[in-house]
């Protein structure tokens, strides 16, 4: 039950995160479920079948107030999918520890950029 707790609150934050920044929720996703127990790889694929759904909803959200360029967008789509197909098959071969200091450097860089 407790591990249940953790997962959901691991789920508001995720989705809160989305919903203000557009990205970021599956930091709070990846965390929580190692927090509750989940290795490390299965916290990042769950975390991408989790984000799908919020961000379906913060993506529609968005669009219908009008602040998405929809031309921008299709050409970003083609190129994250493209990315997620080879992120996909590159996880089950890359080792835990590699996984672990790229996500490390991704966080870093963003903190880094956030405050600058």
């Amino acid at each position: 039950m407790k591990k249940g707790i953790k997962k959901a609150a691991a789920g508001i934050l995720s989705g809160l995160i989305a919903g203000f920044f557009g990205s970021g929720g599956g930091i709070a996703v990846v965390e929580g479920l190692e927090q509750a127990g989940l290795e490390e790889r299965r916290a990042h694929a769950t975390s991408l079948a989790v984000i799908f759904p919020i961000c379906a909803v913060s993506a529609a959200l968005y669009v219908g107030g009008g602040f998405v360029p929809l031309t921008e967008t299709l050409y970003l789509c083609g190129g994250a999918a493209i990315g997620g197909l080879l992120g996909a098959f590159l996880l089950g071969r890359i080792k835990t520890r590699l996984l672990n200091g790229i996500f490390t450097l991704l966080m870093l860089t963003a903190g880094i950029r956030l405050l600058f």
